[in-house]
């Protein structure tokens, strides 16, 4: 499931593109209800907001992903997109046609906001700090073995081998549906720390093995899938 919400200032929000994607909703007609009662919104609190340019992907600013947005009705200029936080979310949805889709959406991100604030409750504790802790090693070691795969790529005629950071990193990230590190619940911290060792040890003993780098990378890509 993709990510609804993200975290900004210790609290957790969606944004009205989102809600217009997962409702089904034009975007302009999500903006136009939150305009129509923006006193309402604002009893939950200031309204935030941010303009983009989607043709451009830059999505993150607003602290969502917009790179799989219908750009049909804003394209070739800015957009201005709302944040909103949890009850001001729930209130937008109740204005909105309750069919089997709105339903559902509203249950997946009232399901990801709860998830989301149990996970910042978590980050201020020292058992998540110290999980935390250990998953930087990991990746620091991770990162270096992926310097030795890159090498070692480079040597054996690949042009692009500094790619393979990115890669590695979001077919991990993709396995286990993470958007930011520093917010993870411990069970995939955990996760996180198997995998990224698992597939470091991989790399290194077929390297010792003399195997083609793009069999290695192929092998842990399935690798991978299957953990």
């Amino acid at each position: 499931m993709d990510s609804l919400v993200m975290v900004k200032n210790d609290d957790v929000f969606t944004n009205s593109l989102i809600i217009a994607e997962g409702t089904g909703y034009e975007h302009h007609s999500i903006t136009r209800k939150i305009r129509d009662f923006e006193e309402d919104f604002k009893i939950f609190g200031e309204i935030g907001y941010c303009n983009i340019d989607l043709k451009s992907s830059d999505g993150n600013n607003c602290f969502m992903d917009t790179t799989s947005v219908n750009k049909t009705e804003v394209k070739g200029r800015k957009t201005k997109i709302y944040l909103l936080n949890e009850p001001q979310a729930t209130y937008l949805i109740t204005l909105l046609e309750n069919n089997d889709v709105v339903r559902e959406f509203k249950l997946n991100l009232v399901k990801q906001f709860y998830d989301m604030k149990n996970v910042l409750m978590e980050t201020h504790t020292s058992y998540w700090q110290h999980m935390r802790a250990e998953a930087k090693e990991v990746r620091k070691s991770f990162t270096d073995i992926l310097k030795t795969f890159i090498d070692y790529a480079r040597e054996h005629g690949s042009k692009h081998s500094n790619r393979y950071y990115t890669i590695f990193t979001k077919m991990i990230n993709g396995k286990l549906n993470i958007s930011d590190r520093n917010l993870l619940a411990p069970k995939t911290l955990d996760e996180l720390q198997r995998i990224e060792q698992i597939i470091g040890n991989c790399i290194l003993y077929k390297i010792s093995q003399g195997i083609e780098y793009k069999n290695i990378y192929q092998d842990c890509k399935e690798l991978i899938k299957q953990i």
